[in-house]
């Protein structure tokens, strides 16, 4: 079972975290710093900071922001990341939260959850990564439905597969077919929780062959079937709309 997610709109805010968690905060107005140990870090708009470290910390200053706190099994060292970030990642990261944050079940906010992480991963490094891995996470949102292959991303940009493997490894921590893959089945379970299509609509709404390679598609990483799934985390929404994750 996947850990909780929490999220906390600021200046209110847990002071002290489980060894095994980690935080991710986005201020979005003042200025402030945040403290842990000995350490002070200046925090302004749209600062992007990630957290891994001694359980106590602090949040100064009058700021406005979000915090998430959360499980991972990245395994970072102690200590942290921290950037400035551009309006427009900004935007799509807030949105990203925001979804994450009307979300009840637990294995969809965790897909939420991934791609707020992998959009701020990109922010974390240099400009050159930013920009190749932005526009790669750009073209899987328009295209994961009709392009399931690493090479055709590679193509686009203009690279090689390995050299574009190793740009979104060391930006995301993952290579680019983990990344369409997780854009797949992050629509599948919007799509099974979310609305009553039938699950051969489904497999058809998003390129597969027909259902039973979907199904083989989805018992792959979840181990229980589409079905199954909808059974334990459907709801009965009937709308058949798709929330944007991308902001254009």
């Amino acid at each position: 079972m996947p850990g909780p997610i929490e999220i906390y709109q600021l200046p209110d805010y847990p002071k002290h975290l489980p060894a095994d968690q980690q935080l991710l905060l986005l201020i979005v107005a003042g200025t402030g710093q945040f403290a842990y140990g000995k350490q002070k870090t200046c925090l302004r708009t749209w600062t992007l900071l990630r957290y891994s470290g001694p359980s106590t910390f602090n949040i100064l200053g009058n700021i406005k922001g979000t915090l998430i706190a959360f499980e991972h099994n990245d395994h970072l060292k102690p200590g942290h990341l921290v950037t400035s970030i551009d309006l427009v990642m900004a935007t799509k990261i807030r949105v990203l939260i925001k979804l994450l944050a009307c979300e009840n079940d637990i294995f969809i906010r965790r897909s939420y959850l991934q791609l707020v992480l992998q959009h701020s991963a990109v922010a974390f490094h240099d400009h050159a990564a930013n920009s190749i891995t932005q526009q790669l996470i750009s073209l899987i949102d328009q295209h994961y439905r009709t392009h399931k292959n690493s090479t055709y991303y590679a193509r686009q940009l203009g690279y090689s597969s390995r050299v574009l493997n190793g740009v979104t490894r060391n930006a995301t921590g993952k290579i680019v077919q983990e990344l369409i893959k997780e854009r797949i089945l992050a629509e599948a379970e919007r799509l099974l929780s979310q609305t009553d299509m039938r699950i051969k609509e489904i497999a058809y709404e998003l390129n597969f062959t027909d259902q039973t390679h979907f199904a083989k598609f989805f018992r792959r990483y979840h181990q229980i079937s589409p079905g199954d799934f909808r059974a334990r985390h459907g709801t009965n929404a009937v709308s058949t709309s798709s929330v944007s994750w991308q902001v254009h």
